[in-house]
């Protein structure tokens, strides 16, 4: 790799406006930020918008079969936590990880189907824009269909990284 065509310039992962001003986990998922207010939109159609263009940007990060946490601070300056985060299948018990004896059963928890949770990540940011967002959904999406359809440069971390898990 060729890290000095990687310099990171100040448009690398921010962006601002007159109101406004993102930092966000790189170039494309800033951008997408600053593009909702462009369009009318406001921190939430952001804050979404930024969301999904790092579960493309830098899927090693977040992404799609993940979930998050979010704290809203609403107009009327009340603050709403919203808890998105994957949740344990409907069948999921306390000790289903446990032998008869009481002991853990290694690698129970983290290999197999029974590893698995329901992701929360789309629903949670869904559910975030309907209630709060104000631009159109397709609109909010919009940057992170793009970049995924049209392709980006990565950043050398993400080279790095798929080079591991390879």
């Amino acid at each position: 790799l060729d890290f000095k065509r990687w310099r990171r310039t100040a448009d690398c992962c921010s962006a601002k406006g007159k109101r406004h001003a993102i930092a966000a986990g790189g170039t494309h998922s800033a951008q997408a930020g600053h593009e909702m207010y462009r369009l009318g939109g406001n921190a939430i159609d952001a804050s979404v918008a930024i969301a999904f263009v790092l579960a493309v940007e830098r899927p090693y990060s977040l992404g799609l079969g993940g979930g998050g946490f979010m704290m809203v601070h609403l107009p009327n300056k009340k603050n709403v936590f919203v808890d998105f985060r994957e949740t344990a299948p409907a069948k999921a018990t306390k000790n289903m990880y446990l032998d008869p004896q009481a002991n853990v059963i290694k690698g129970m928890s983290t290999d197999g189907a029974l590893a698995i949770a329901t992701p929360g990540f789309v629903l949670g940011l869904f559910e975030i824009h309907k209630k709060w967002g104000k631009l159109p959904w397709k609109k909010v999406i919009d940057p992170s269909i793009r970049i995924a359809e049209n392709g980006f440069l990565v950043f050398p971390v993400y080279c790095l990284l798929s080079s591991v898990y390879l």
